[in-house]
């Protein structure tokens, strides 16, 4: 996954080597890295999600397996040359699947559900439940994928609709609406 914000490109690696890379946008020349895999309390085990907030020249990374958000400064770490944690936020502890988790102005977090009764979750930054929104229709497998999928062309790793103005990605299962 890949943002820029200002003249720099991030990059998210949920592989191997350090989570966060960070390049010169102009020429794509190398600046810093960081953010070790693991189980401590500013490493992370399976980064899915890096999200920059353009105002506040920040970035966070989401890690669902340790059930934590981490946010980062981006020119504190590109004047240090190291990532170092402006916050760490804890998600809630339910059998919710999050994804992605945008952080809101008020300090609060909401993210995409995929349970039944919700769509989104709210919580705070401490990991408390605030609110659920919305509710999924009770649909069959076969109801579900048929009308969505049906005259989509397949390119890569995307198909796309003219008809229904919808593109998937289907690496990160994200869907665009134009």
């Amino acid at each position: 996954m890949v943002e820029s914000l200002d003249d720099y490109l991030l990059v998210l690696n949920a592989r191997t080597g350090h989570v966060i890379s960070i390049y010169d946008w102009k020429d794509l020349s190398f600046i810093t890295s960081g953010i070790e895999f693991g189980t401590g309390p500013e490493e992370m085990l399976s980064p899915v999600f890096l999200q920059v907030d353009k105002q506040d020249k920040s970035f966070y990374v989401y890690d669902p397996s340790q059930r934590k958000i981490i946010f980062y400064e981006l020119y504190q770490a590109l004047e240090n040359k190291i990532l170092s944690p402006k916050t760490i936020v804890k998600t809630p502890a339910t059998a919710d699947f999050m994804f992605p988790v945008f952080h809101l102005k008020n300090q609060e977090m909401v993210a995409m559900t995929y349970t039944q009764d919700s769509h989104l979750l709210t919580f705070s930054k401490e990991g408390e439940e605030i609110s659920r929104t919305g509710s999924f229709p009770s649909l069959d497998s076969k109801q579900a994928t048929v009308p969505l999928l049906e005259g989509m062309a397949w390119e890569g790793r995307h198909a796309y609709s003219k008809d229904k103005n919808l593109l998937i990605n289907n690496n990160r299962c994200q869907l665009y609406l134009g």
